[in-house]
């Protein structure tokens, strides 16, 4: 169960992700120039080049109504996205864009539940939801997700040359999975019982951090790495009350599972 349930999302990650490909062009020779190093300063890359925080801008507002929590999908391309958790009743974007930029805030169905699908191209935006899980699409992007307050189901990463950072408590059976290409990944989880996460992992060129708080042991099912430096760190003293299971494959990349 656990299993189709995390590859069918990812499926629509990836198909998403495709509406991408040209959003690349919005920043140049900085993509191009960044080819088997780590891109940990993005954000600031991002906005060097679009130039949007400076010219030309559009204040950008909307929100729509939900009874229950949502899965967040986040599509943000050359984009700068902050993604707060907020009471359930409601889904608020604010922010600015390009005049030529896109933003785009819809209610969609996915699998029976609520999901709410923001399109940020070329912006700089804050949302605020109630979430039970959490897909993030970026290309040079800088996204960054706070939702301390109530526990996820799981959160999906497909990352091109972009930064992501997210701080959250999750579920049991809950977990992370990440597809990073030129990217740097930073995951800060609190497990919120004892029982089993996982760990899914594809990284190319890229730097991904991944900190389950308390006592836990990372269990590595499966890994196929080349040049790449896999860091696991167990802190647990006796029997651990978390079990983190992981499988990664990776290439010229540095993994930290702390």
């Amino acid at each position: 169960m656990r299993g189709r349930r995390r590859r069918g999302f990812d499926v629509r990650i990836y198909w998403l992700g495709e509406r991408y490909d040209e959003i690349t062009s919005v920043i140049g020779d900085v993509v191009a120039e960044v080819t088997s190093a780590v891109w940990e300063g993005i954000s600031e890359a991002v906005k060097a080049t679009t130039g949007f925080w400076k010219r030309g801008r559009v204040k950008v507002e909307s929100q729509v109504e939900v009874e229950e929590p949502v899965v967040l999908l986040v599509e943000a391309g050359a984009s700068n996205v902050r993604v707060r958790e907020s009471p359930p009743g409601r889904v608020k974007i604010s922010g600015f864009k390009v005049e030529t930029g896109e933003v785009k805030l819809m209610l969609e169905e996915y699998e029976g539940k609520r999901l709410a699908r923001l399109i940020a191209e070329a912006a700089d935006i804050e949302v605020e939801a109630p979430m039970k899980a959490v897909g993030i699409v970026a290309d040079a992007s800088n996204v960054r997700v706070e939702a301390r307050a109530r526990p996820l189901e799981y959160l999906s990463i497909k990352s091109d040359a972009s930064g992501i950072k997210v701080e959250a408590p999750l579920l049991p059976g809950g977990g992370v999975y990440a597809s990073l290409d030129v990217s740097s990944a930073k995951v800060y989880v609190t497990p919120v019982e004892e029982g089993e996460y996982w760990v899914d992992l594809e990284a190319d060129a890229s730097s991904f951090r991944a900190e389950f708080e308390g006592d836990k042991v990372y269990e590595v099912e499966e890994e196929n790495l080349r040049r790449t430096r896999l860091l696991v760190e167990r802190r647990a003293e006796g029997e651990p009350r978390v079990r983190v299971k992981v499988r990664v494959k990776a290439d010229t990349s540095t993994i930290r599972l702390l």
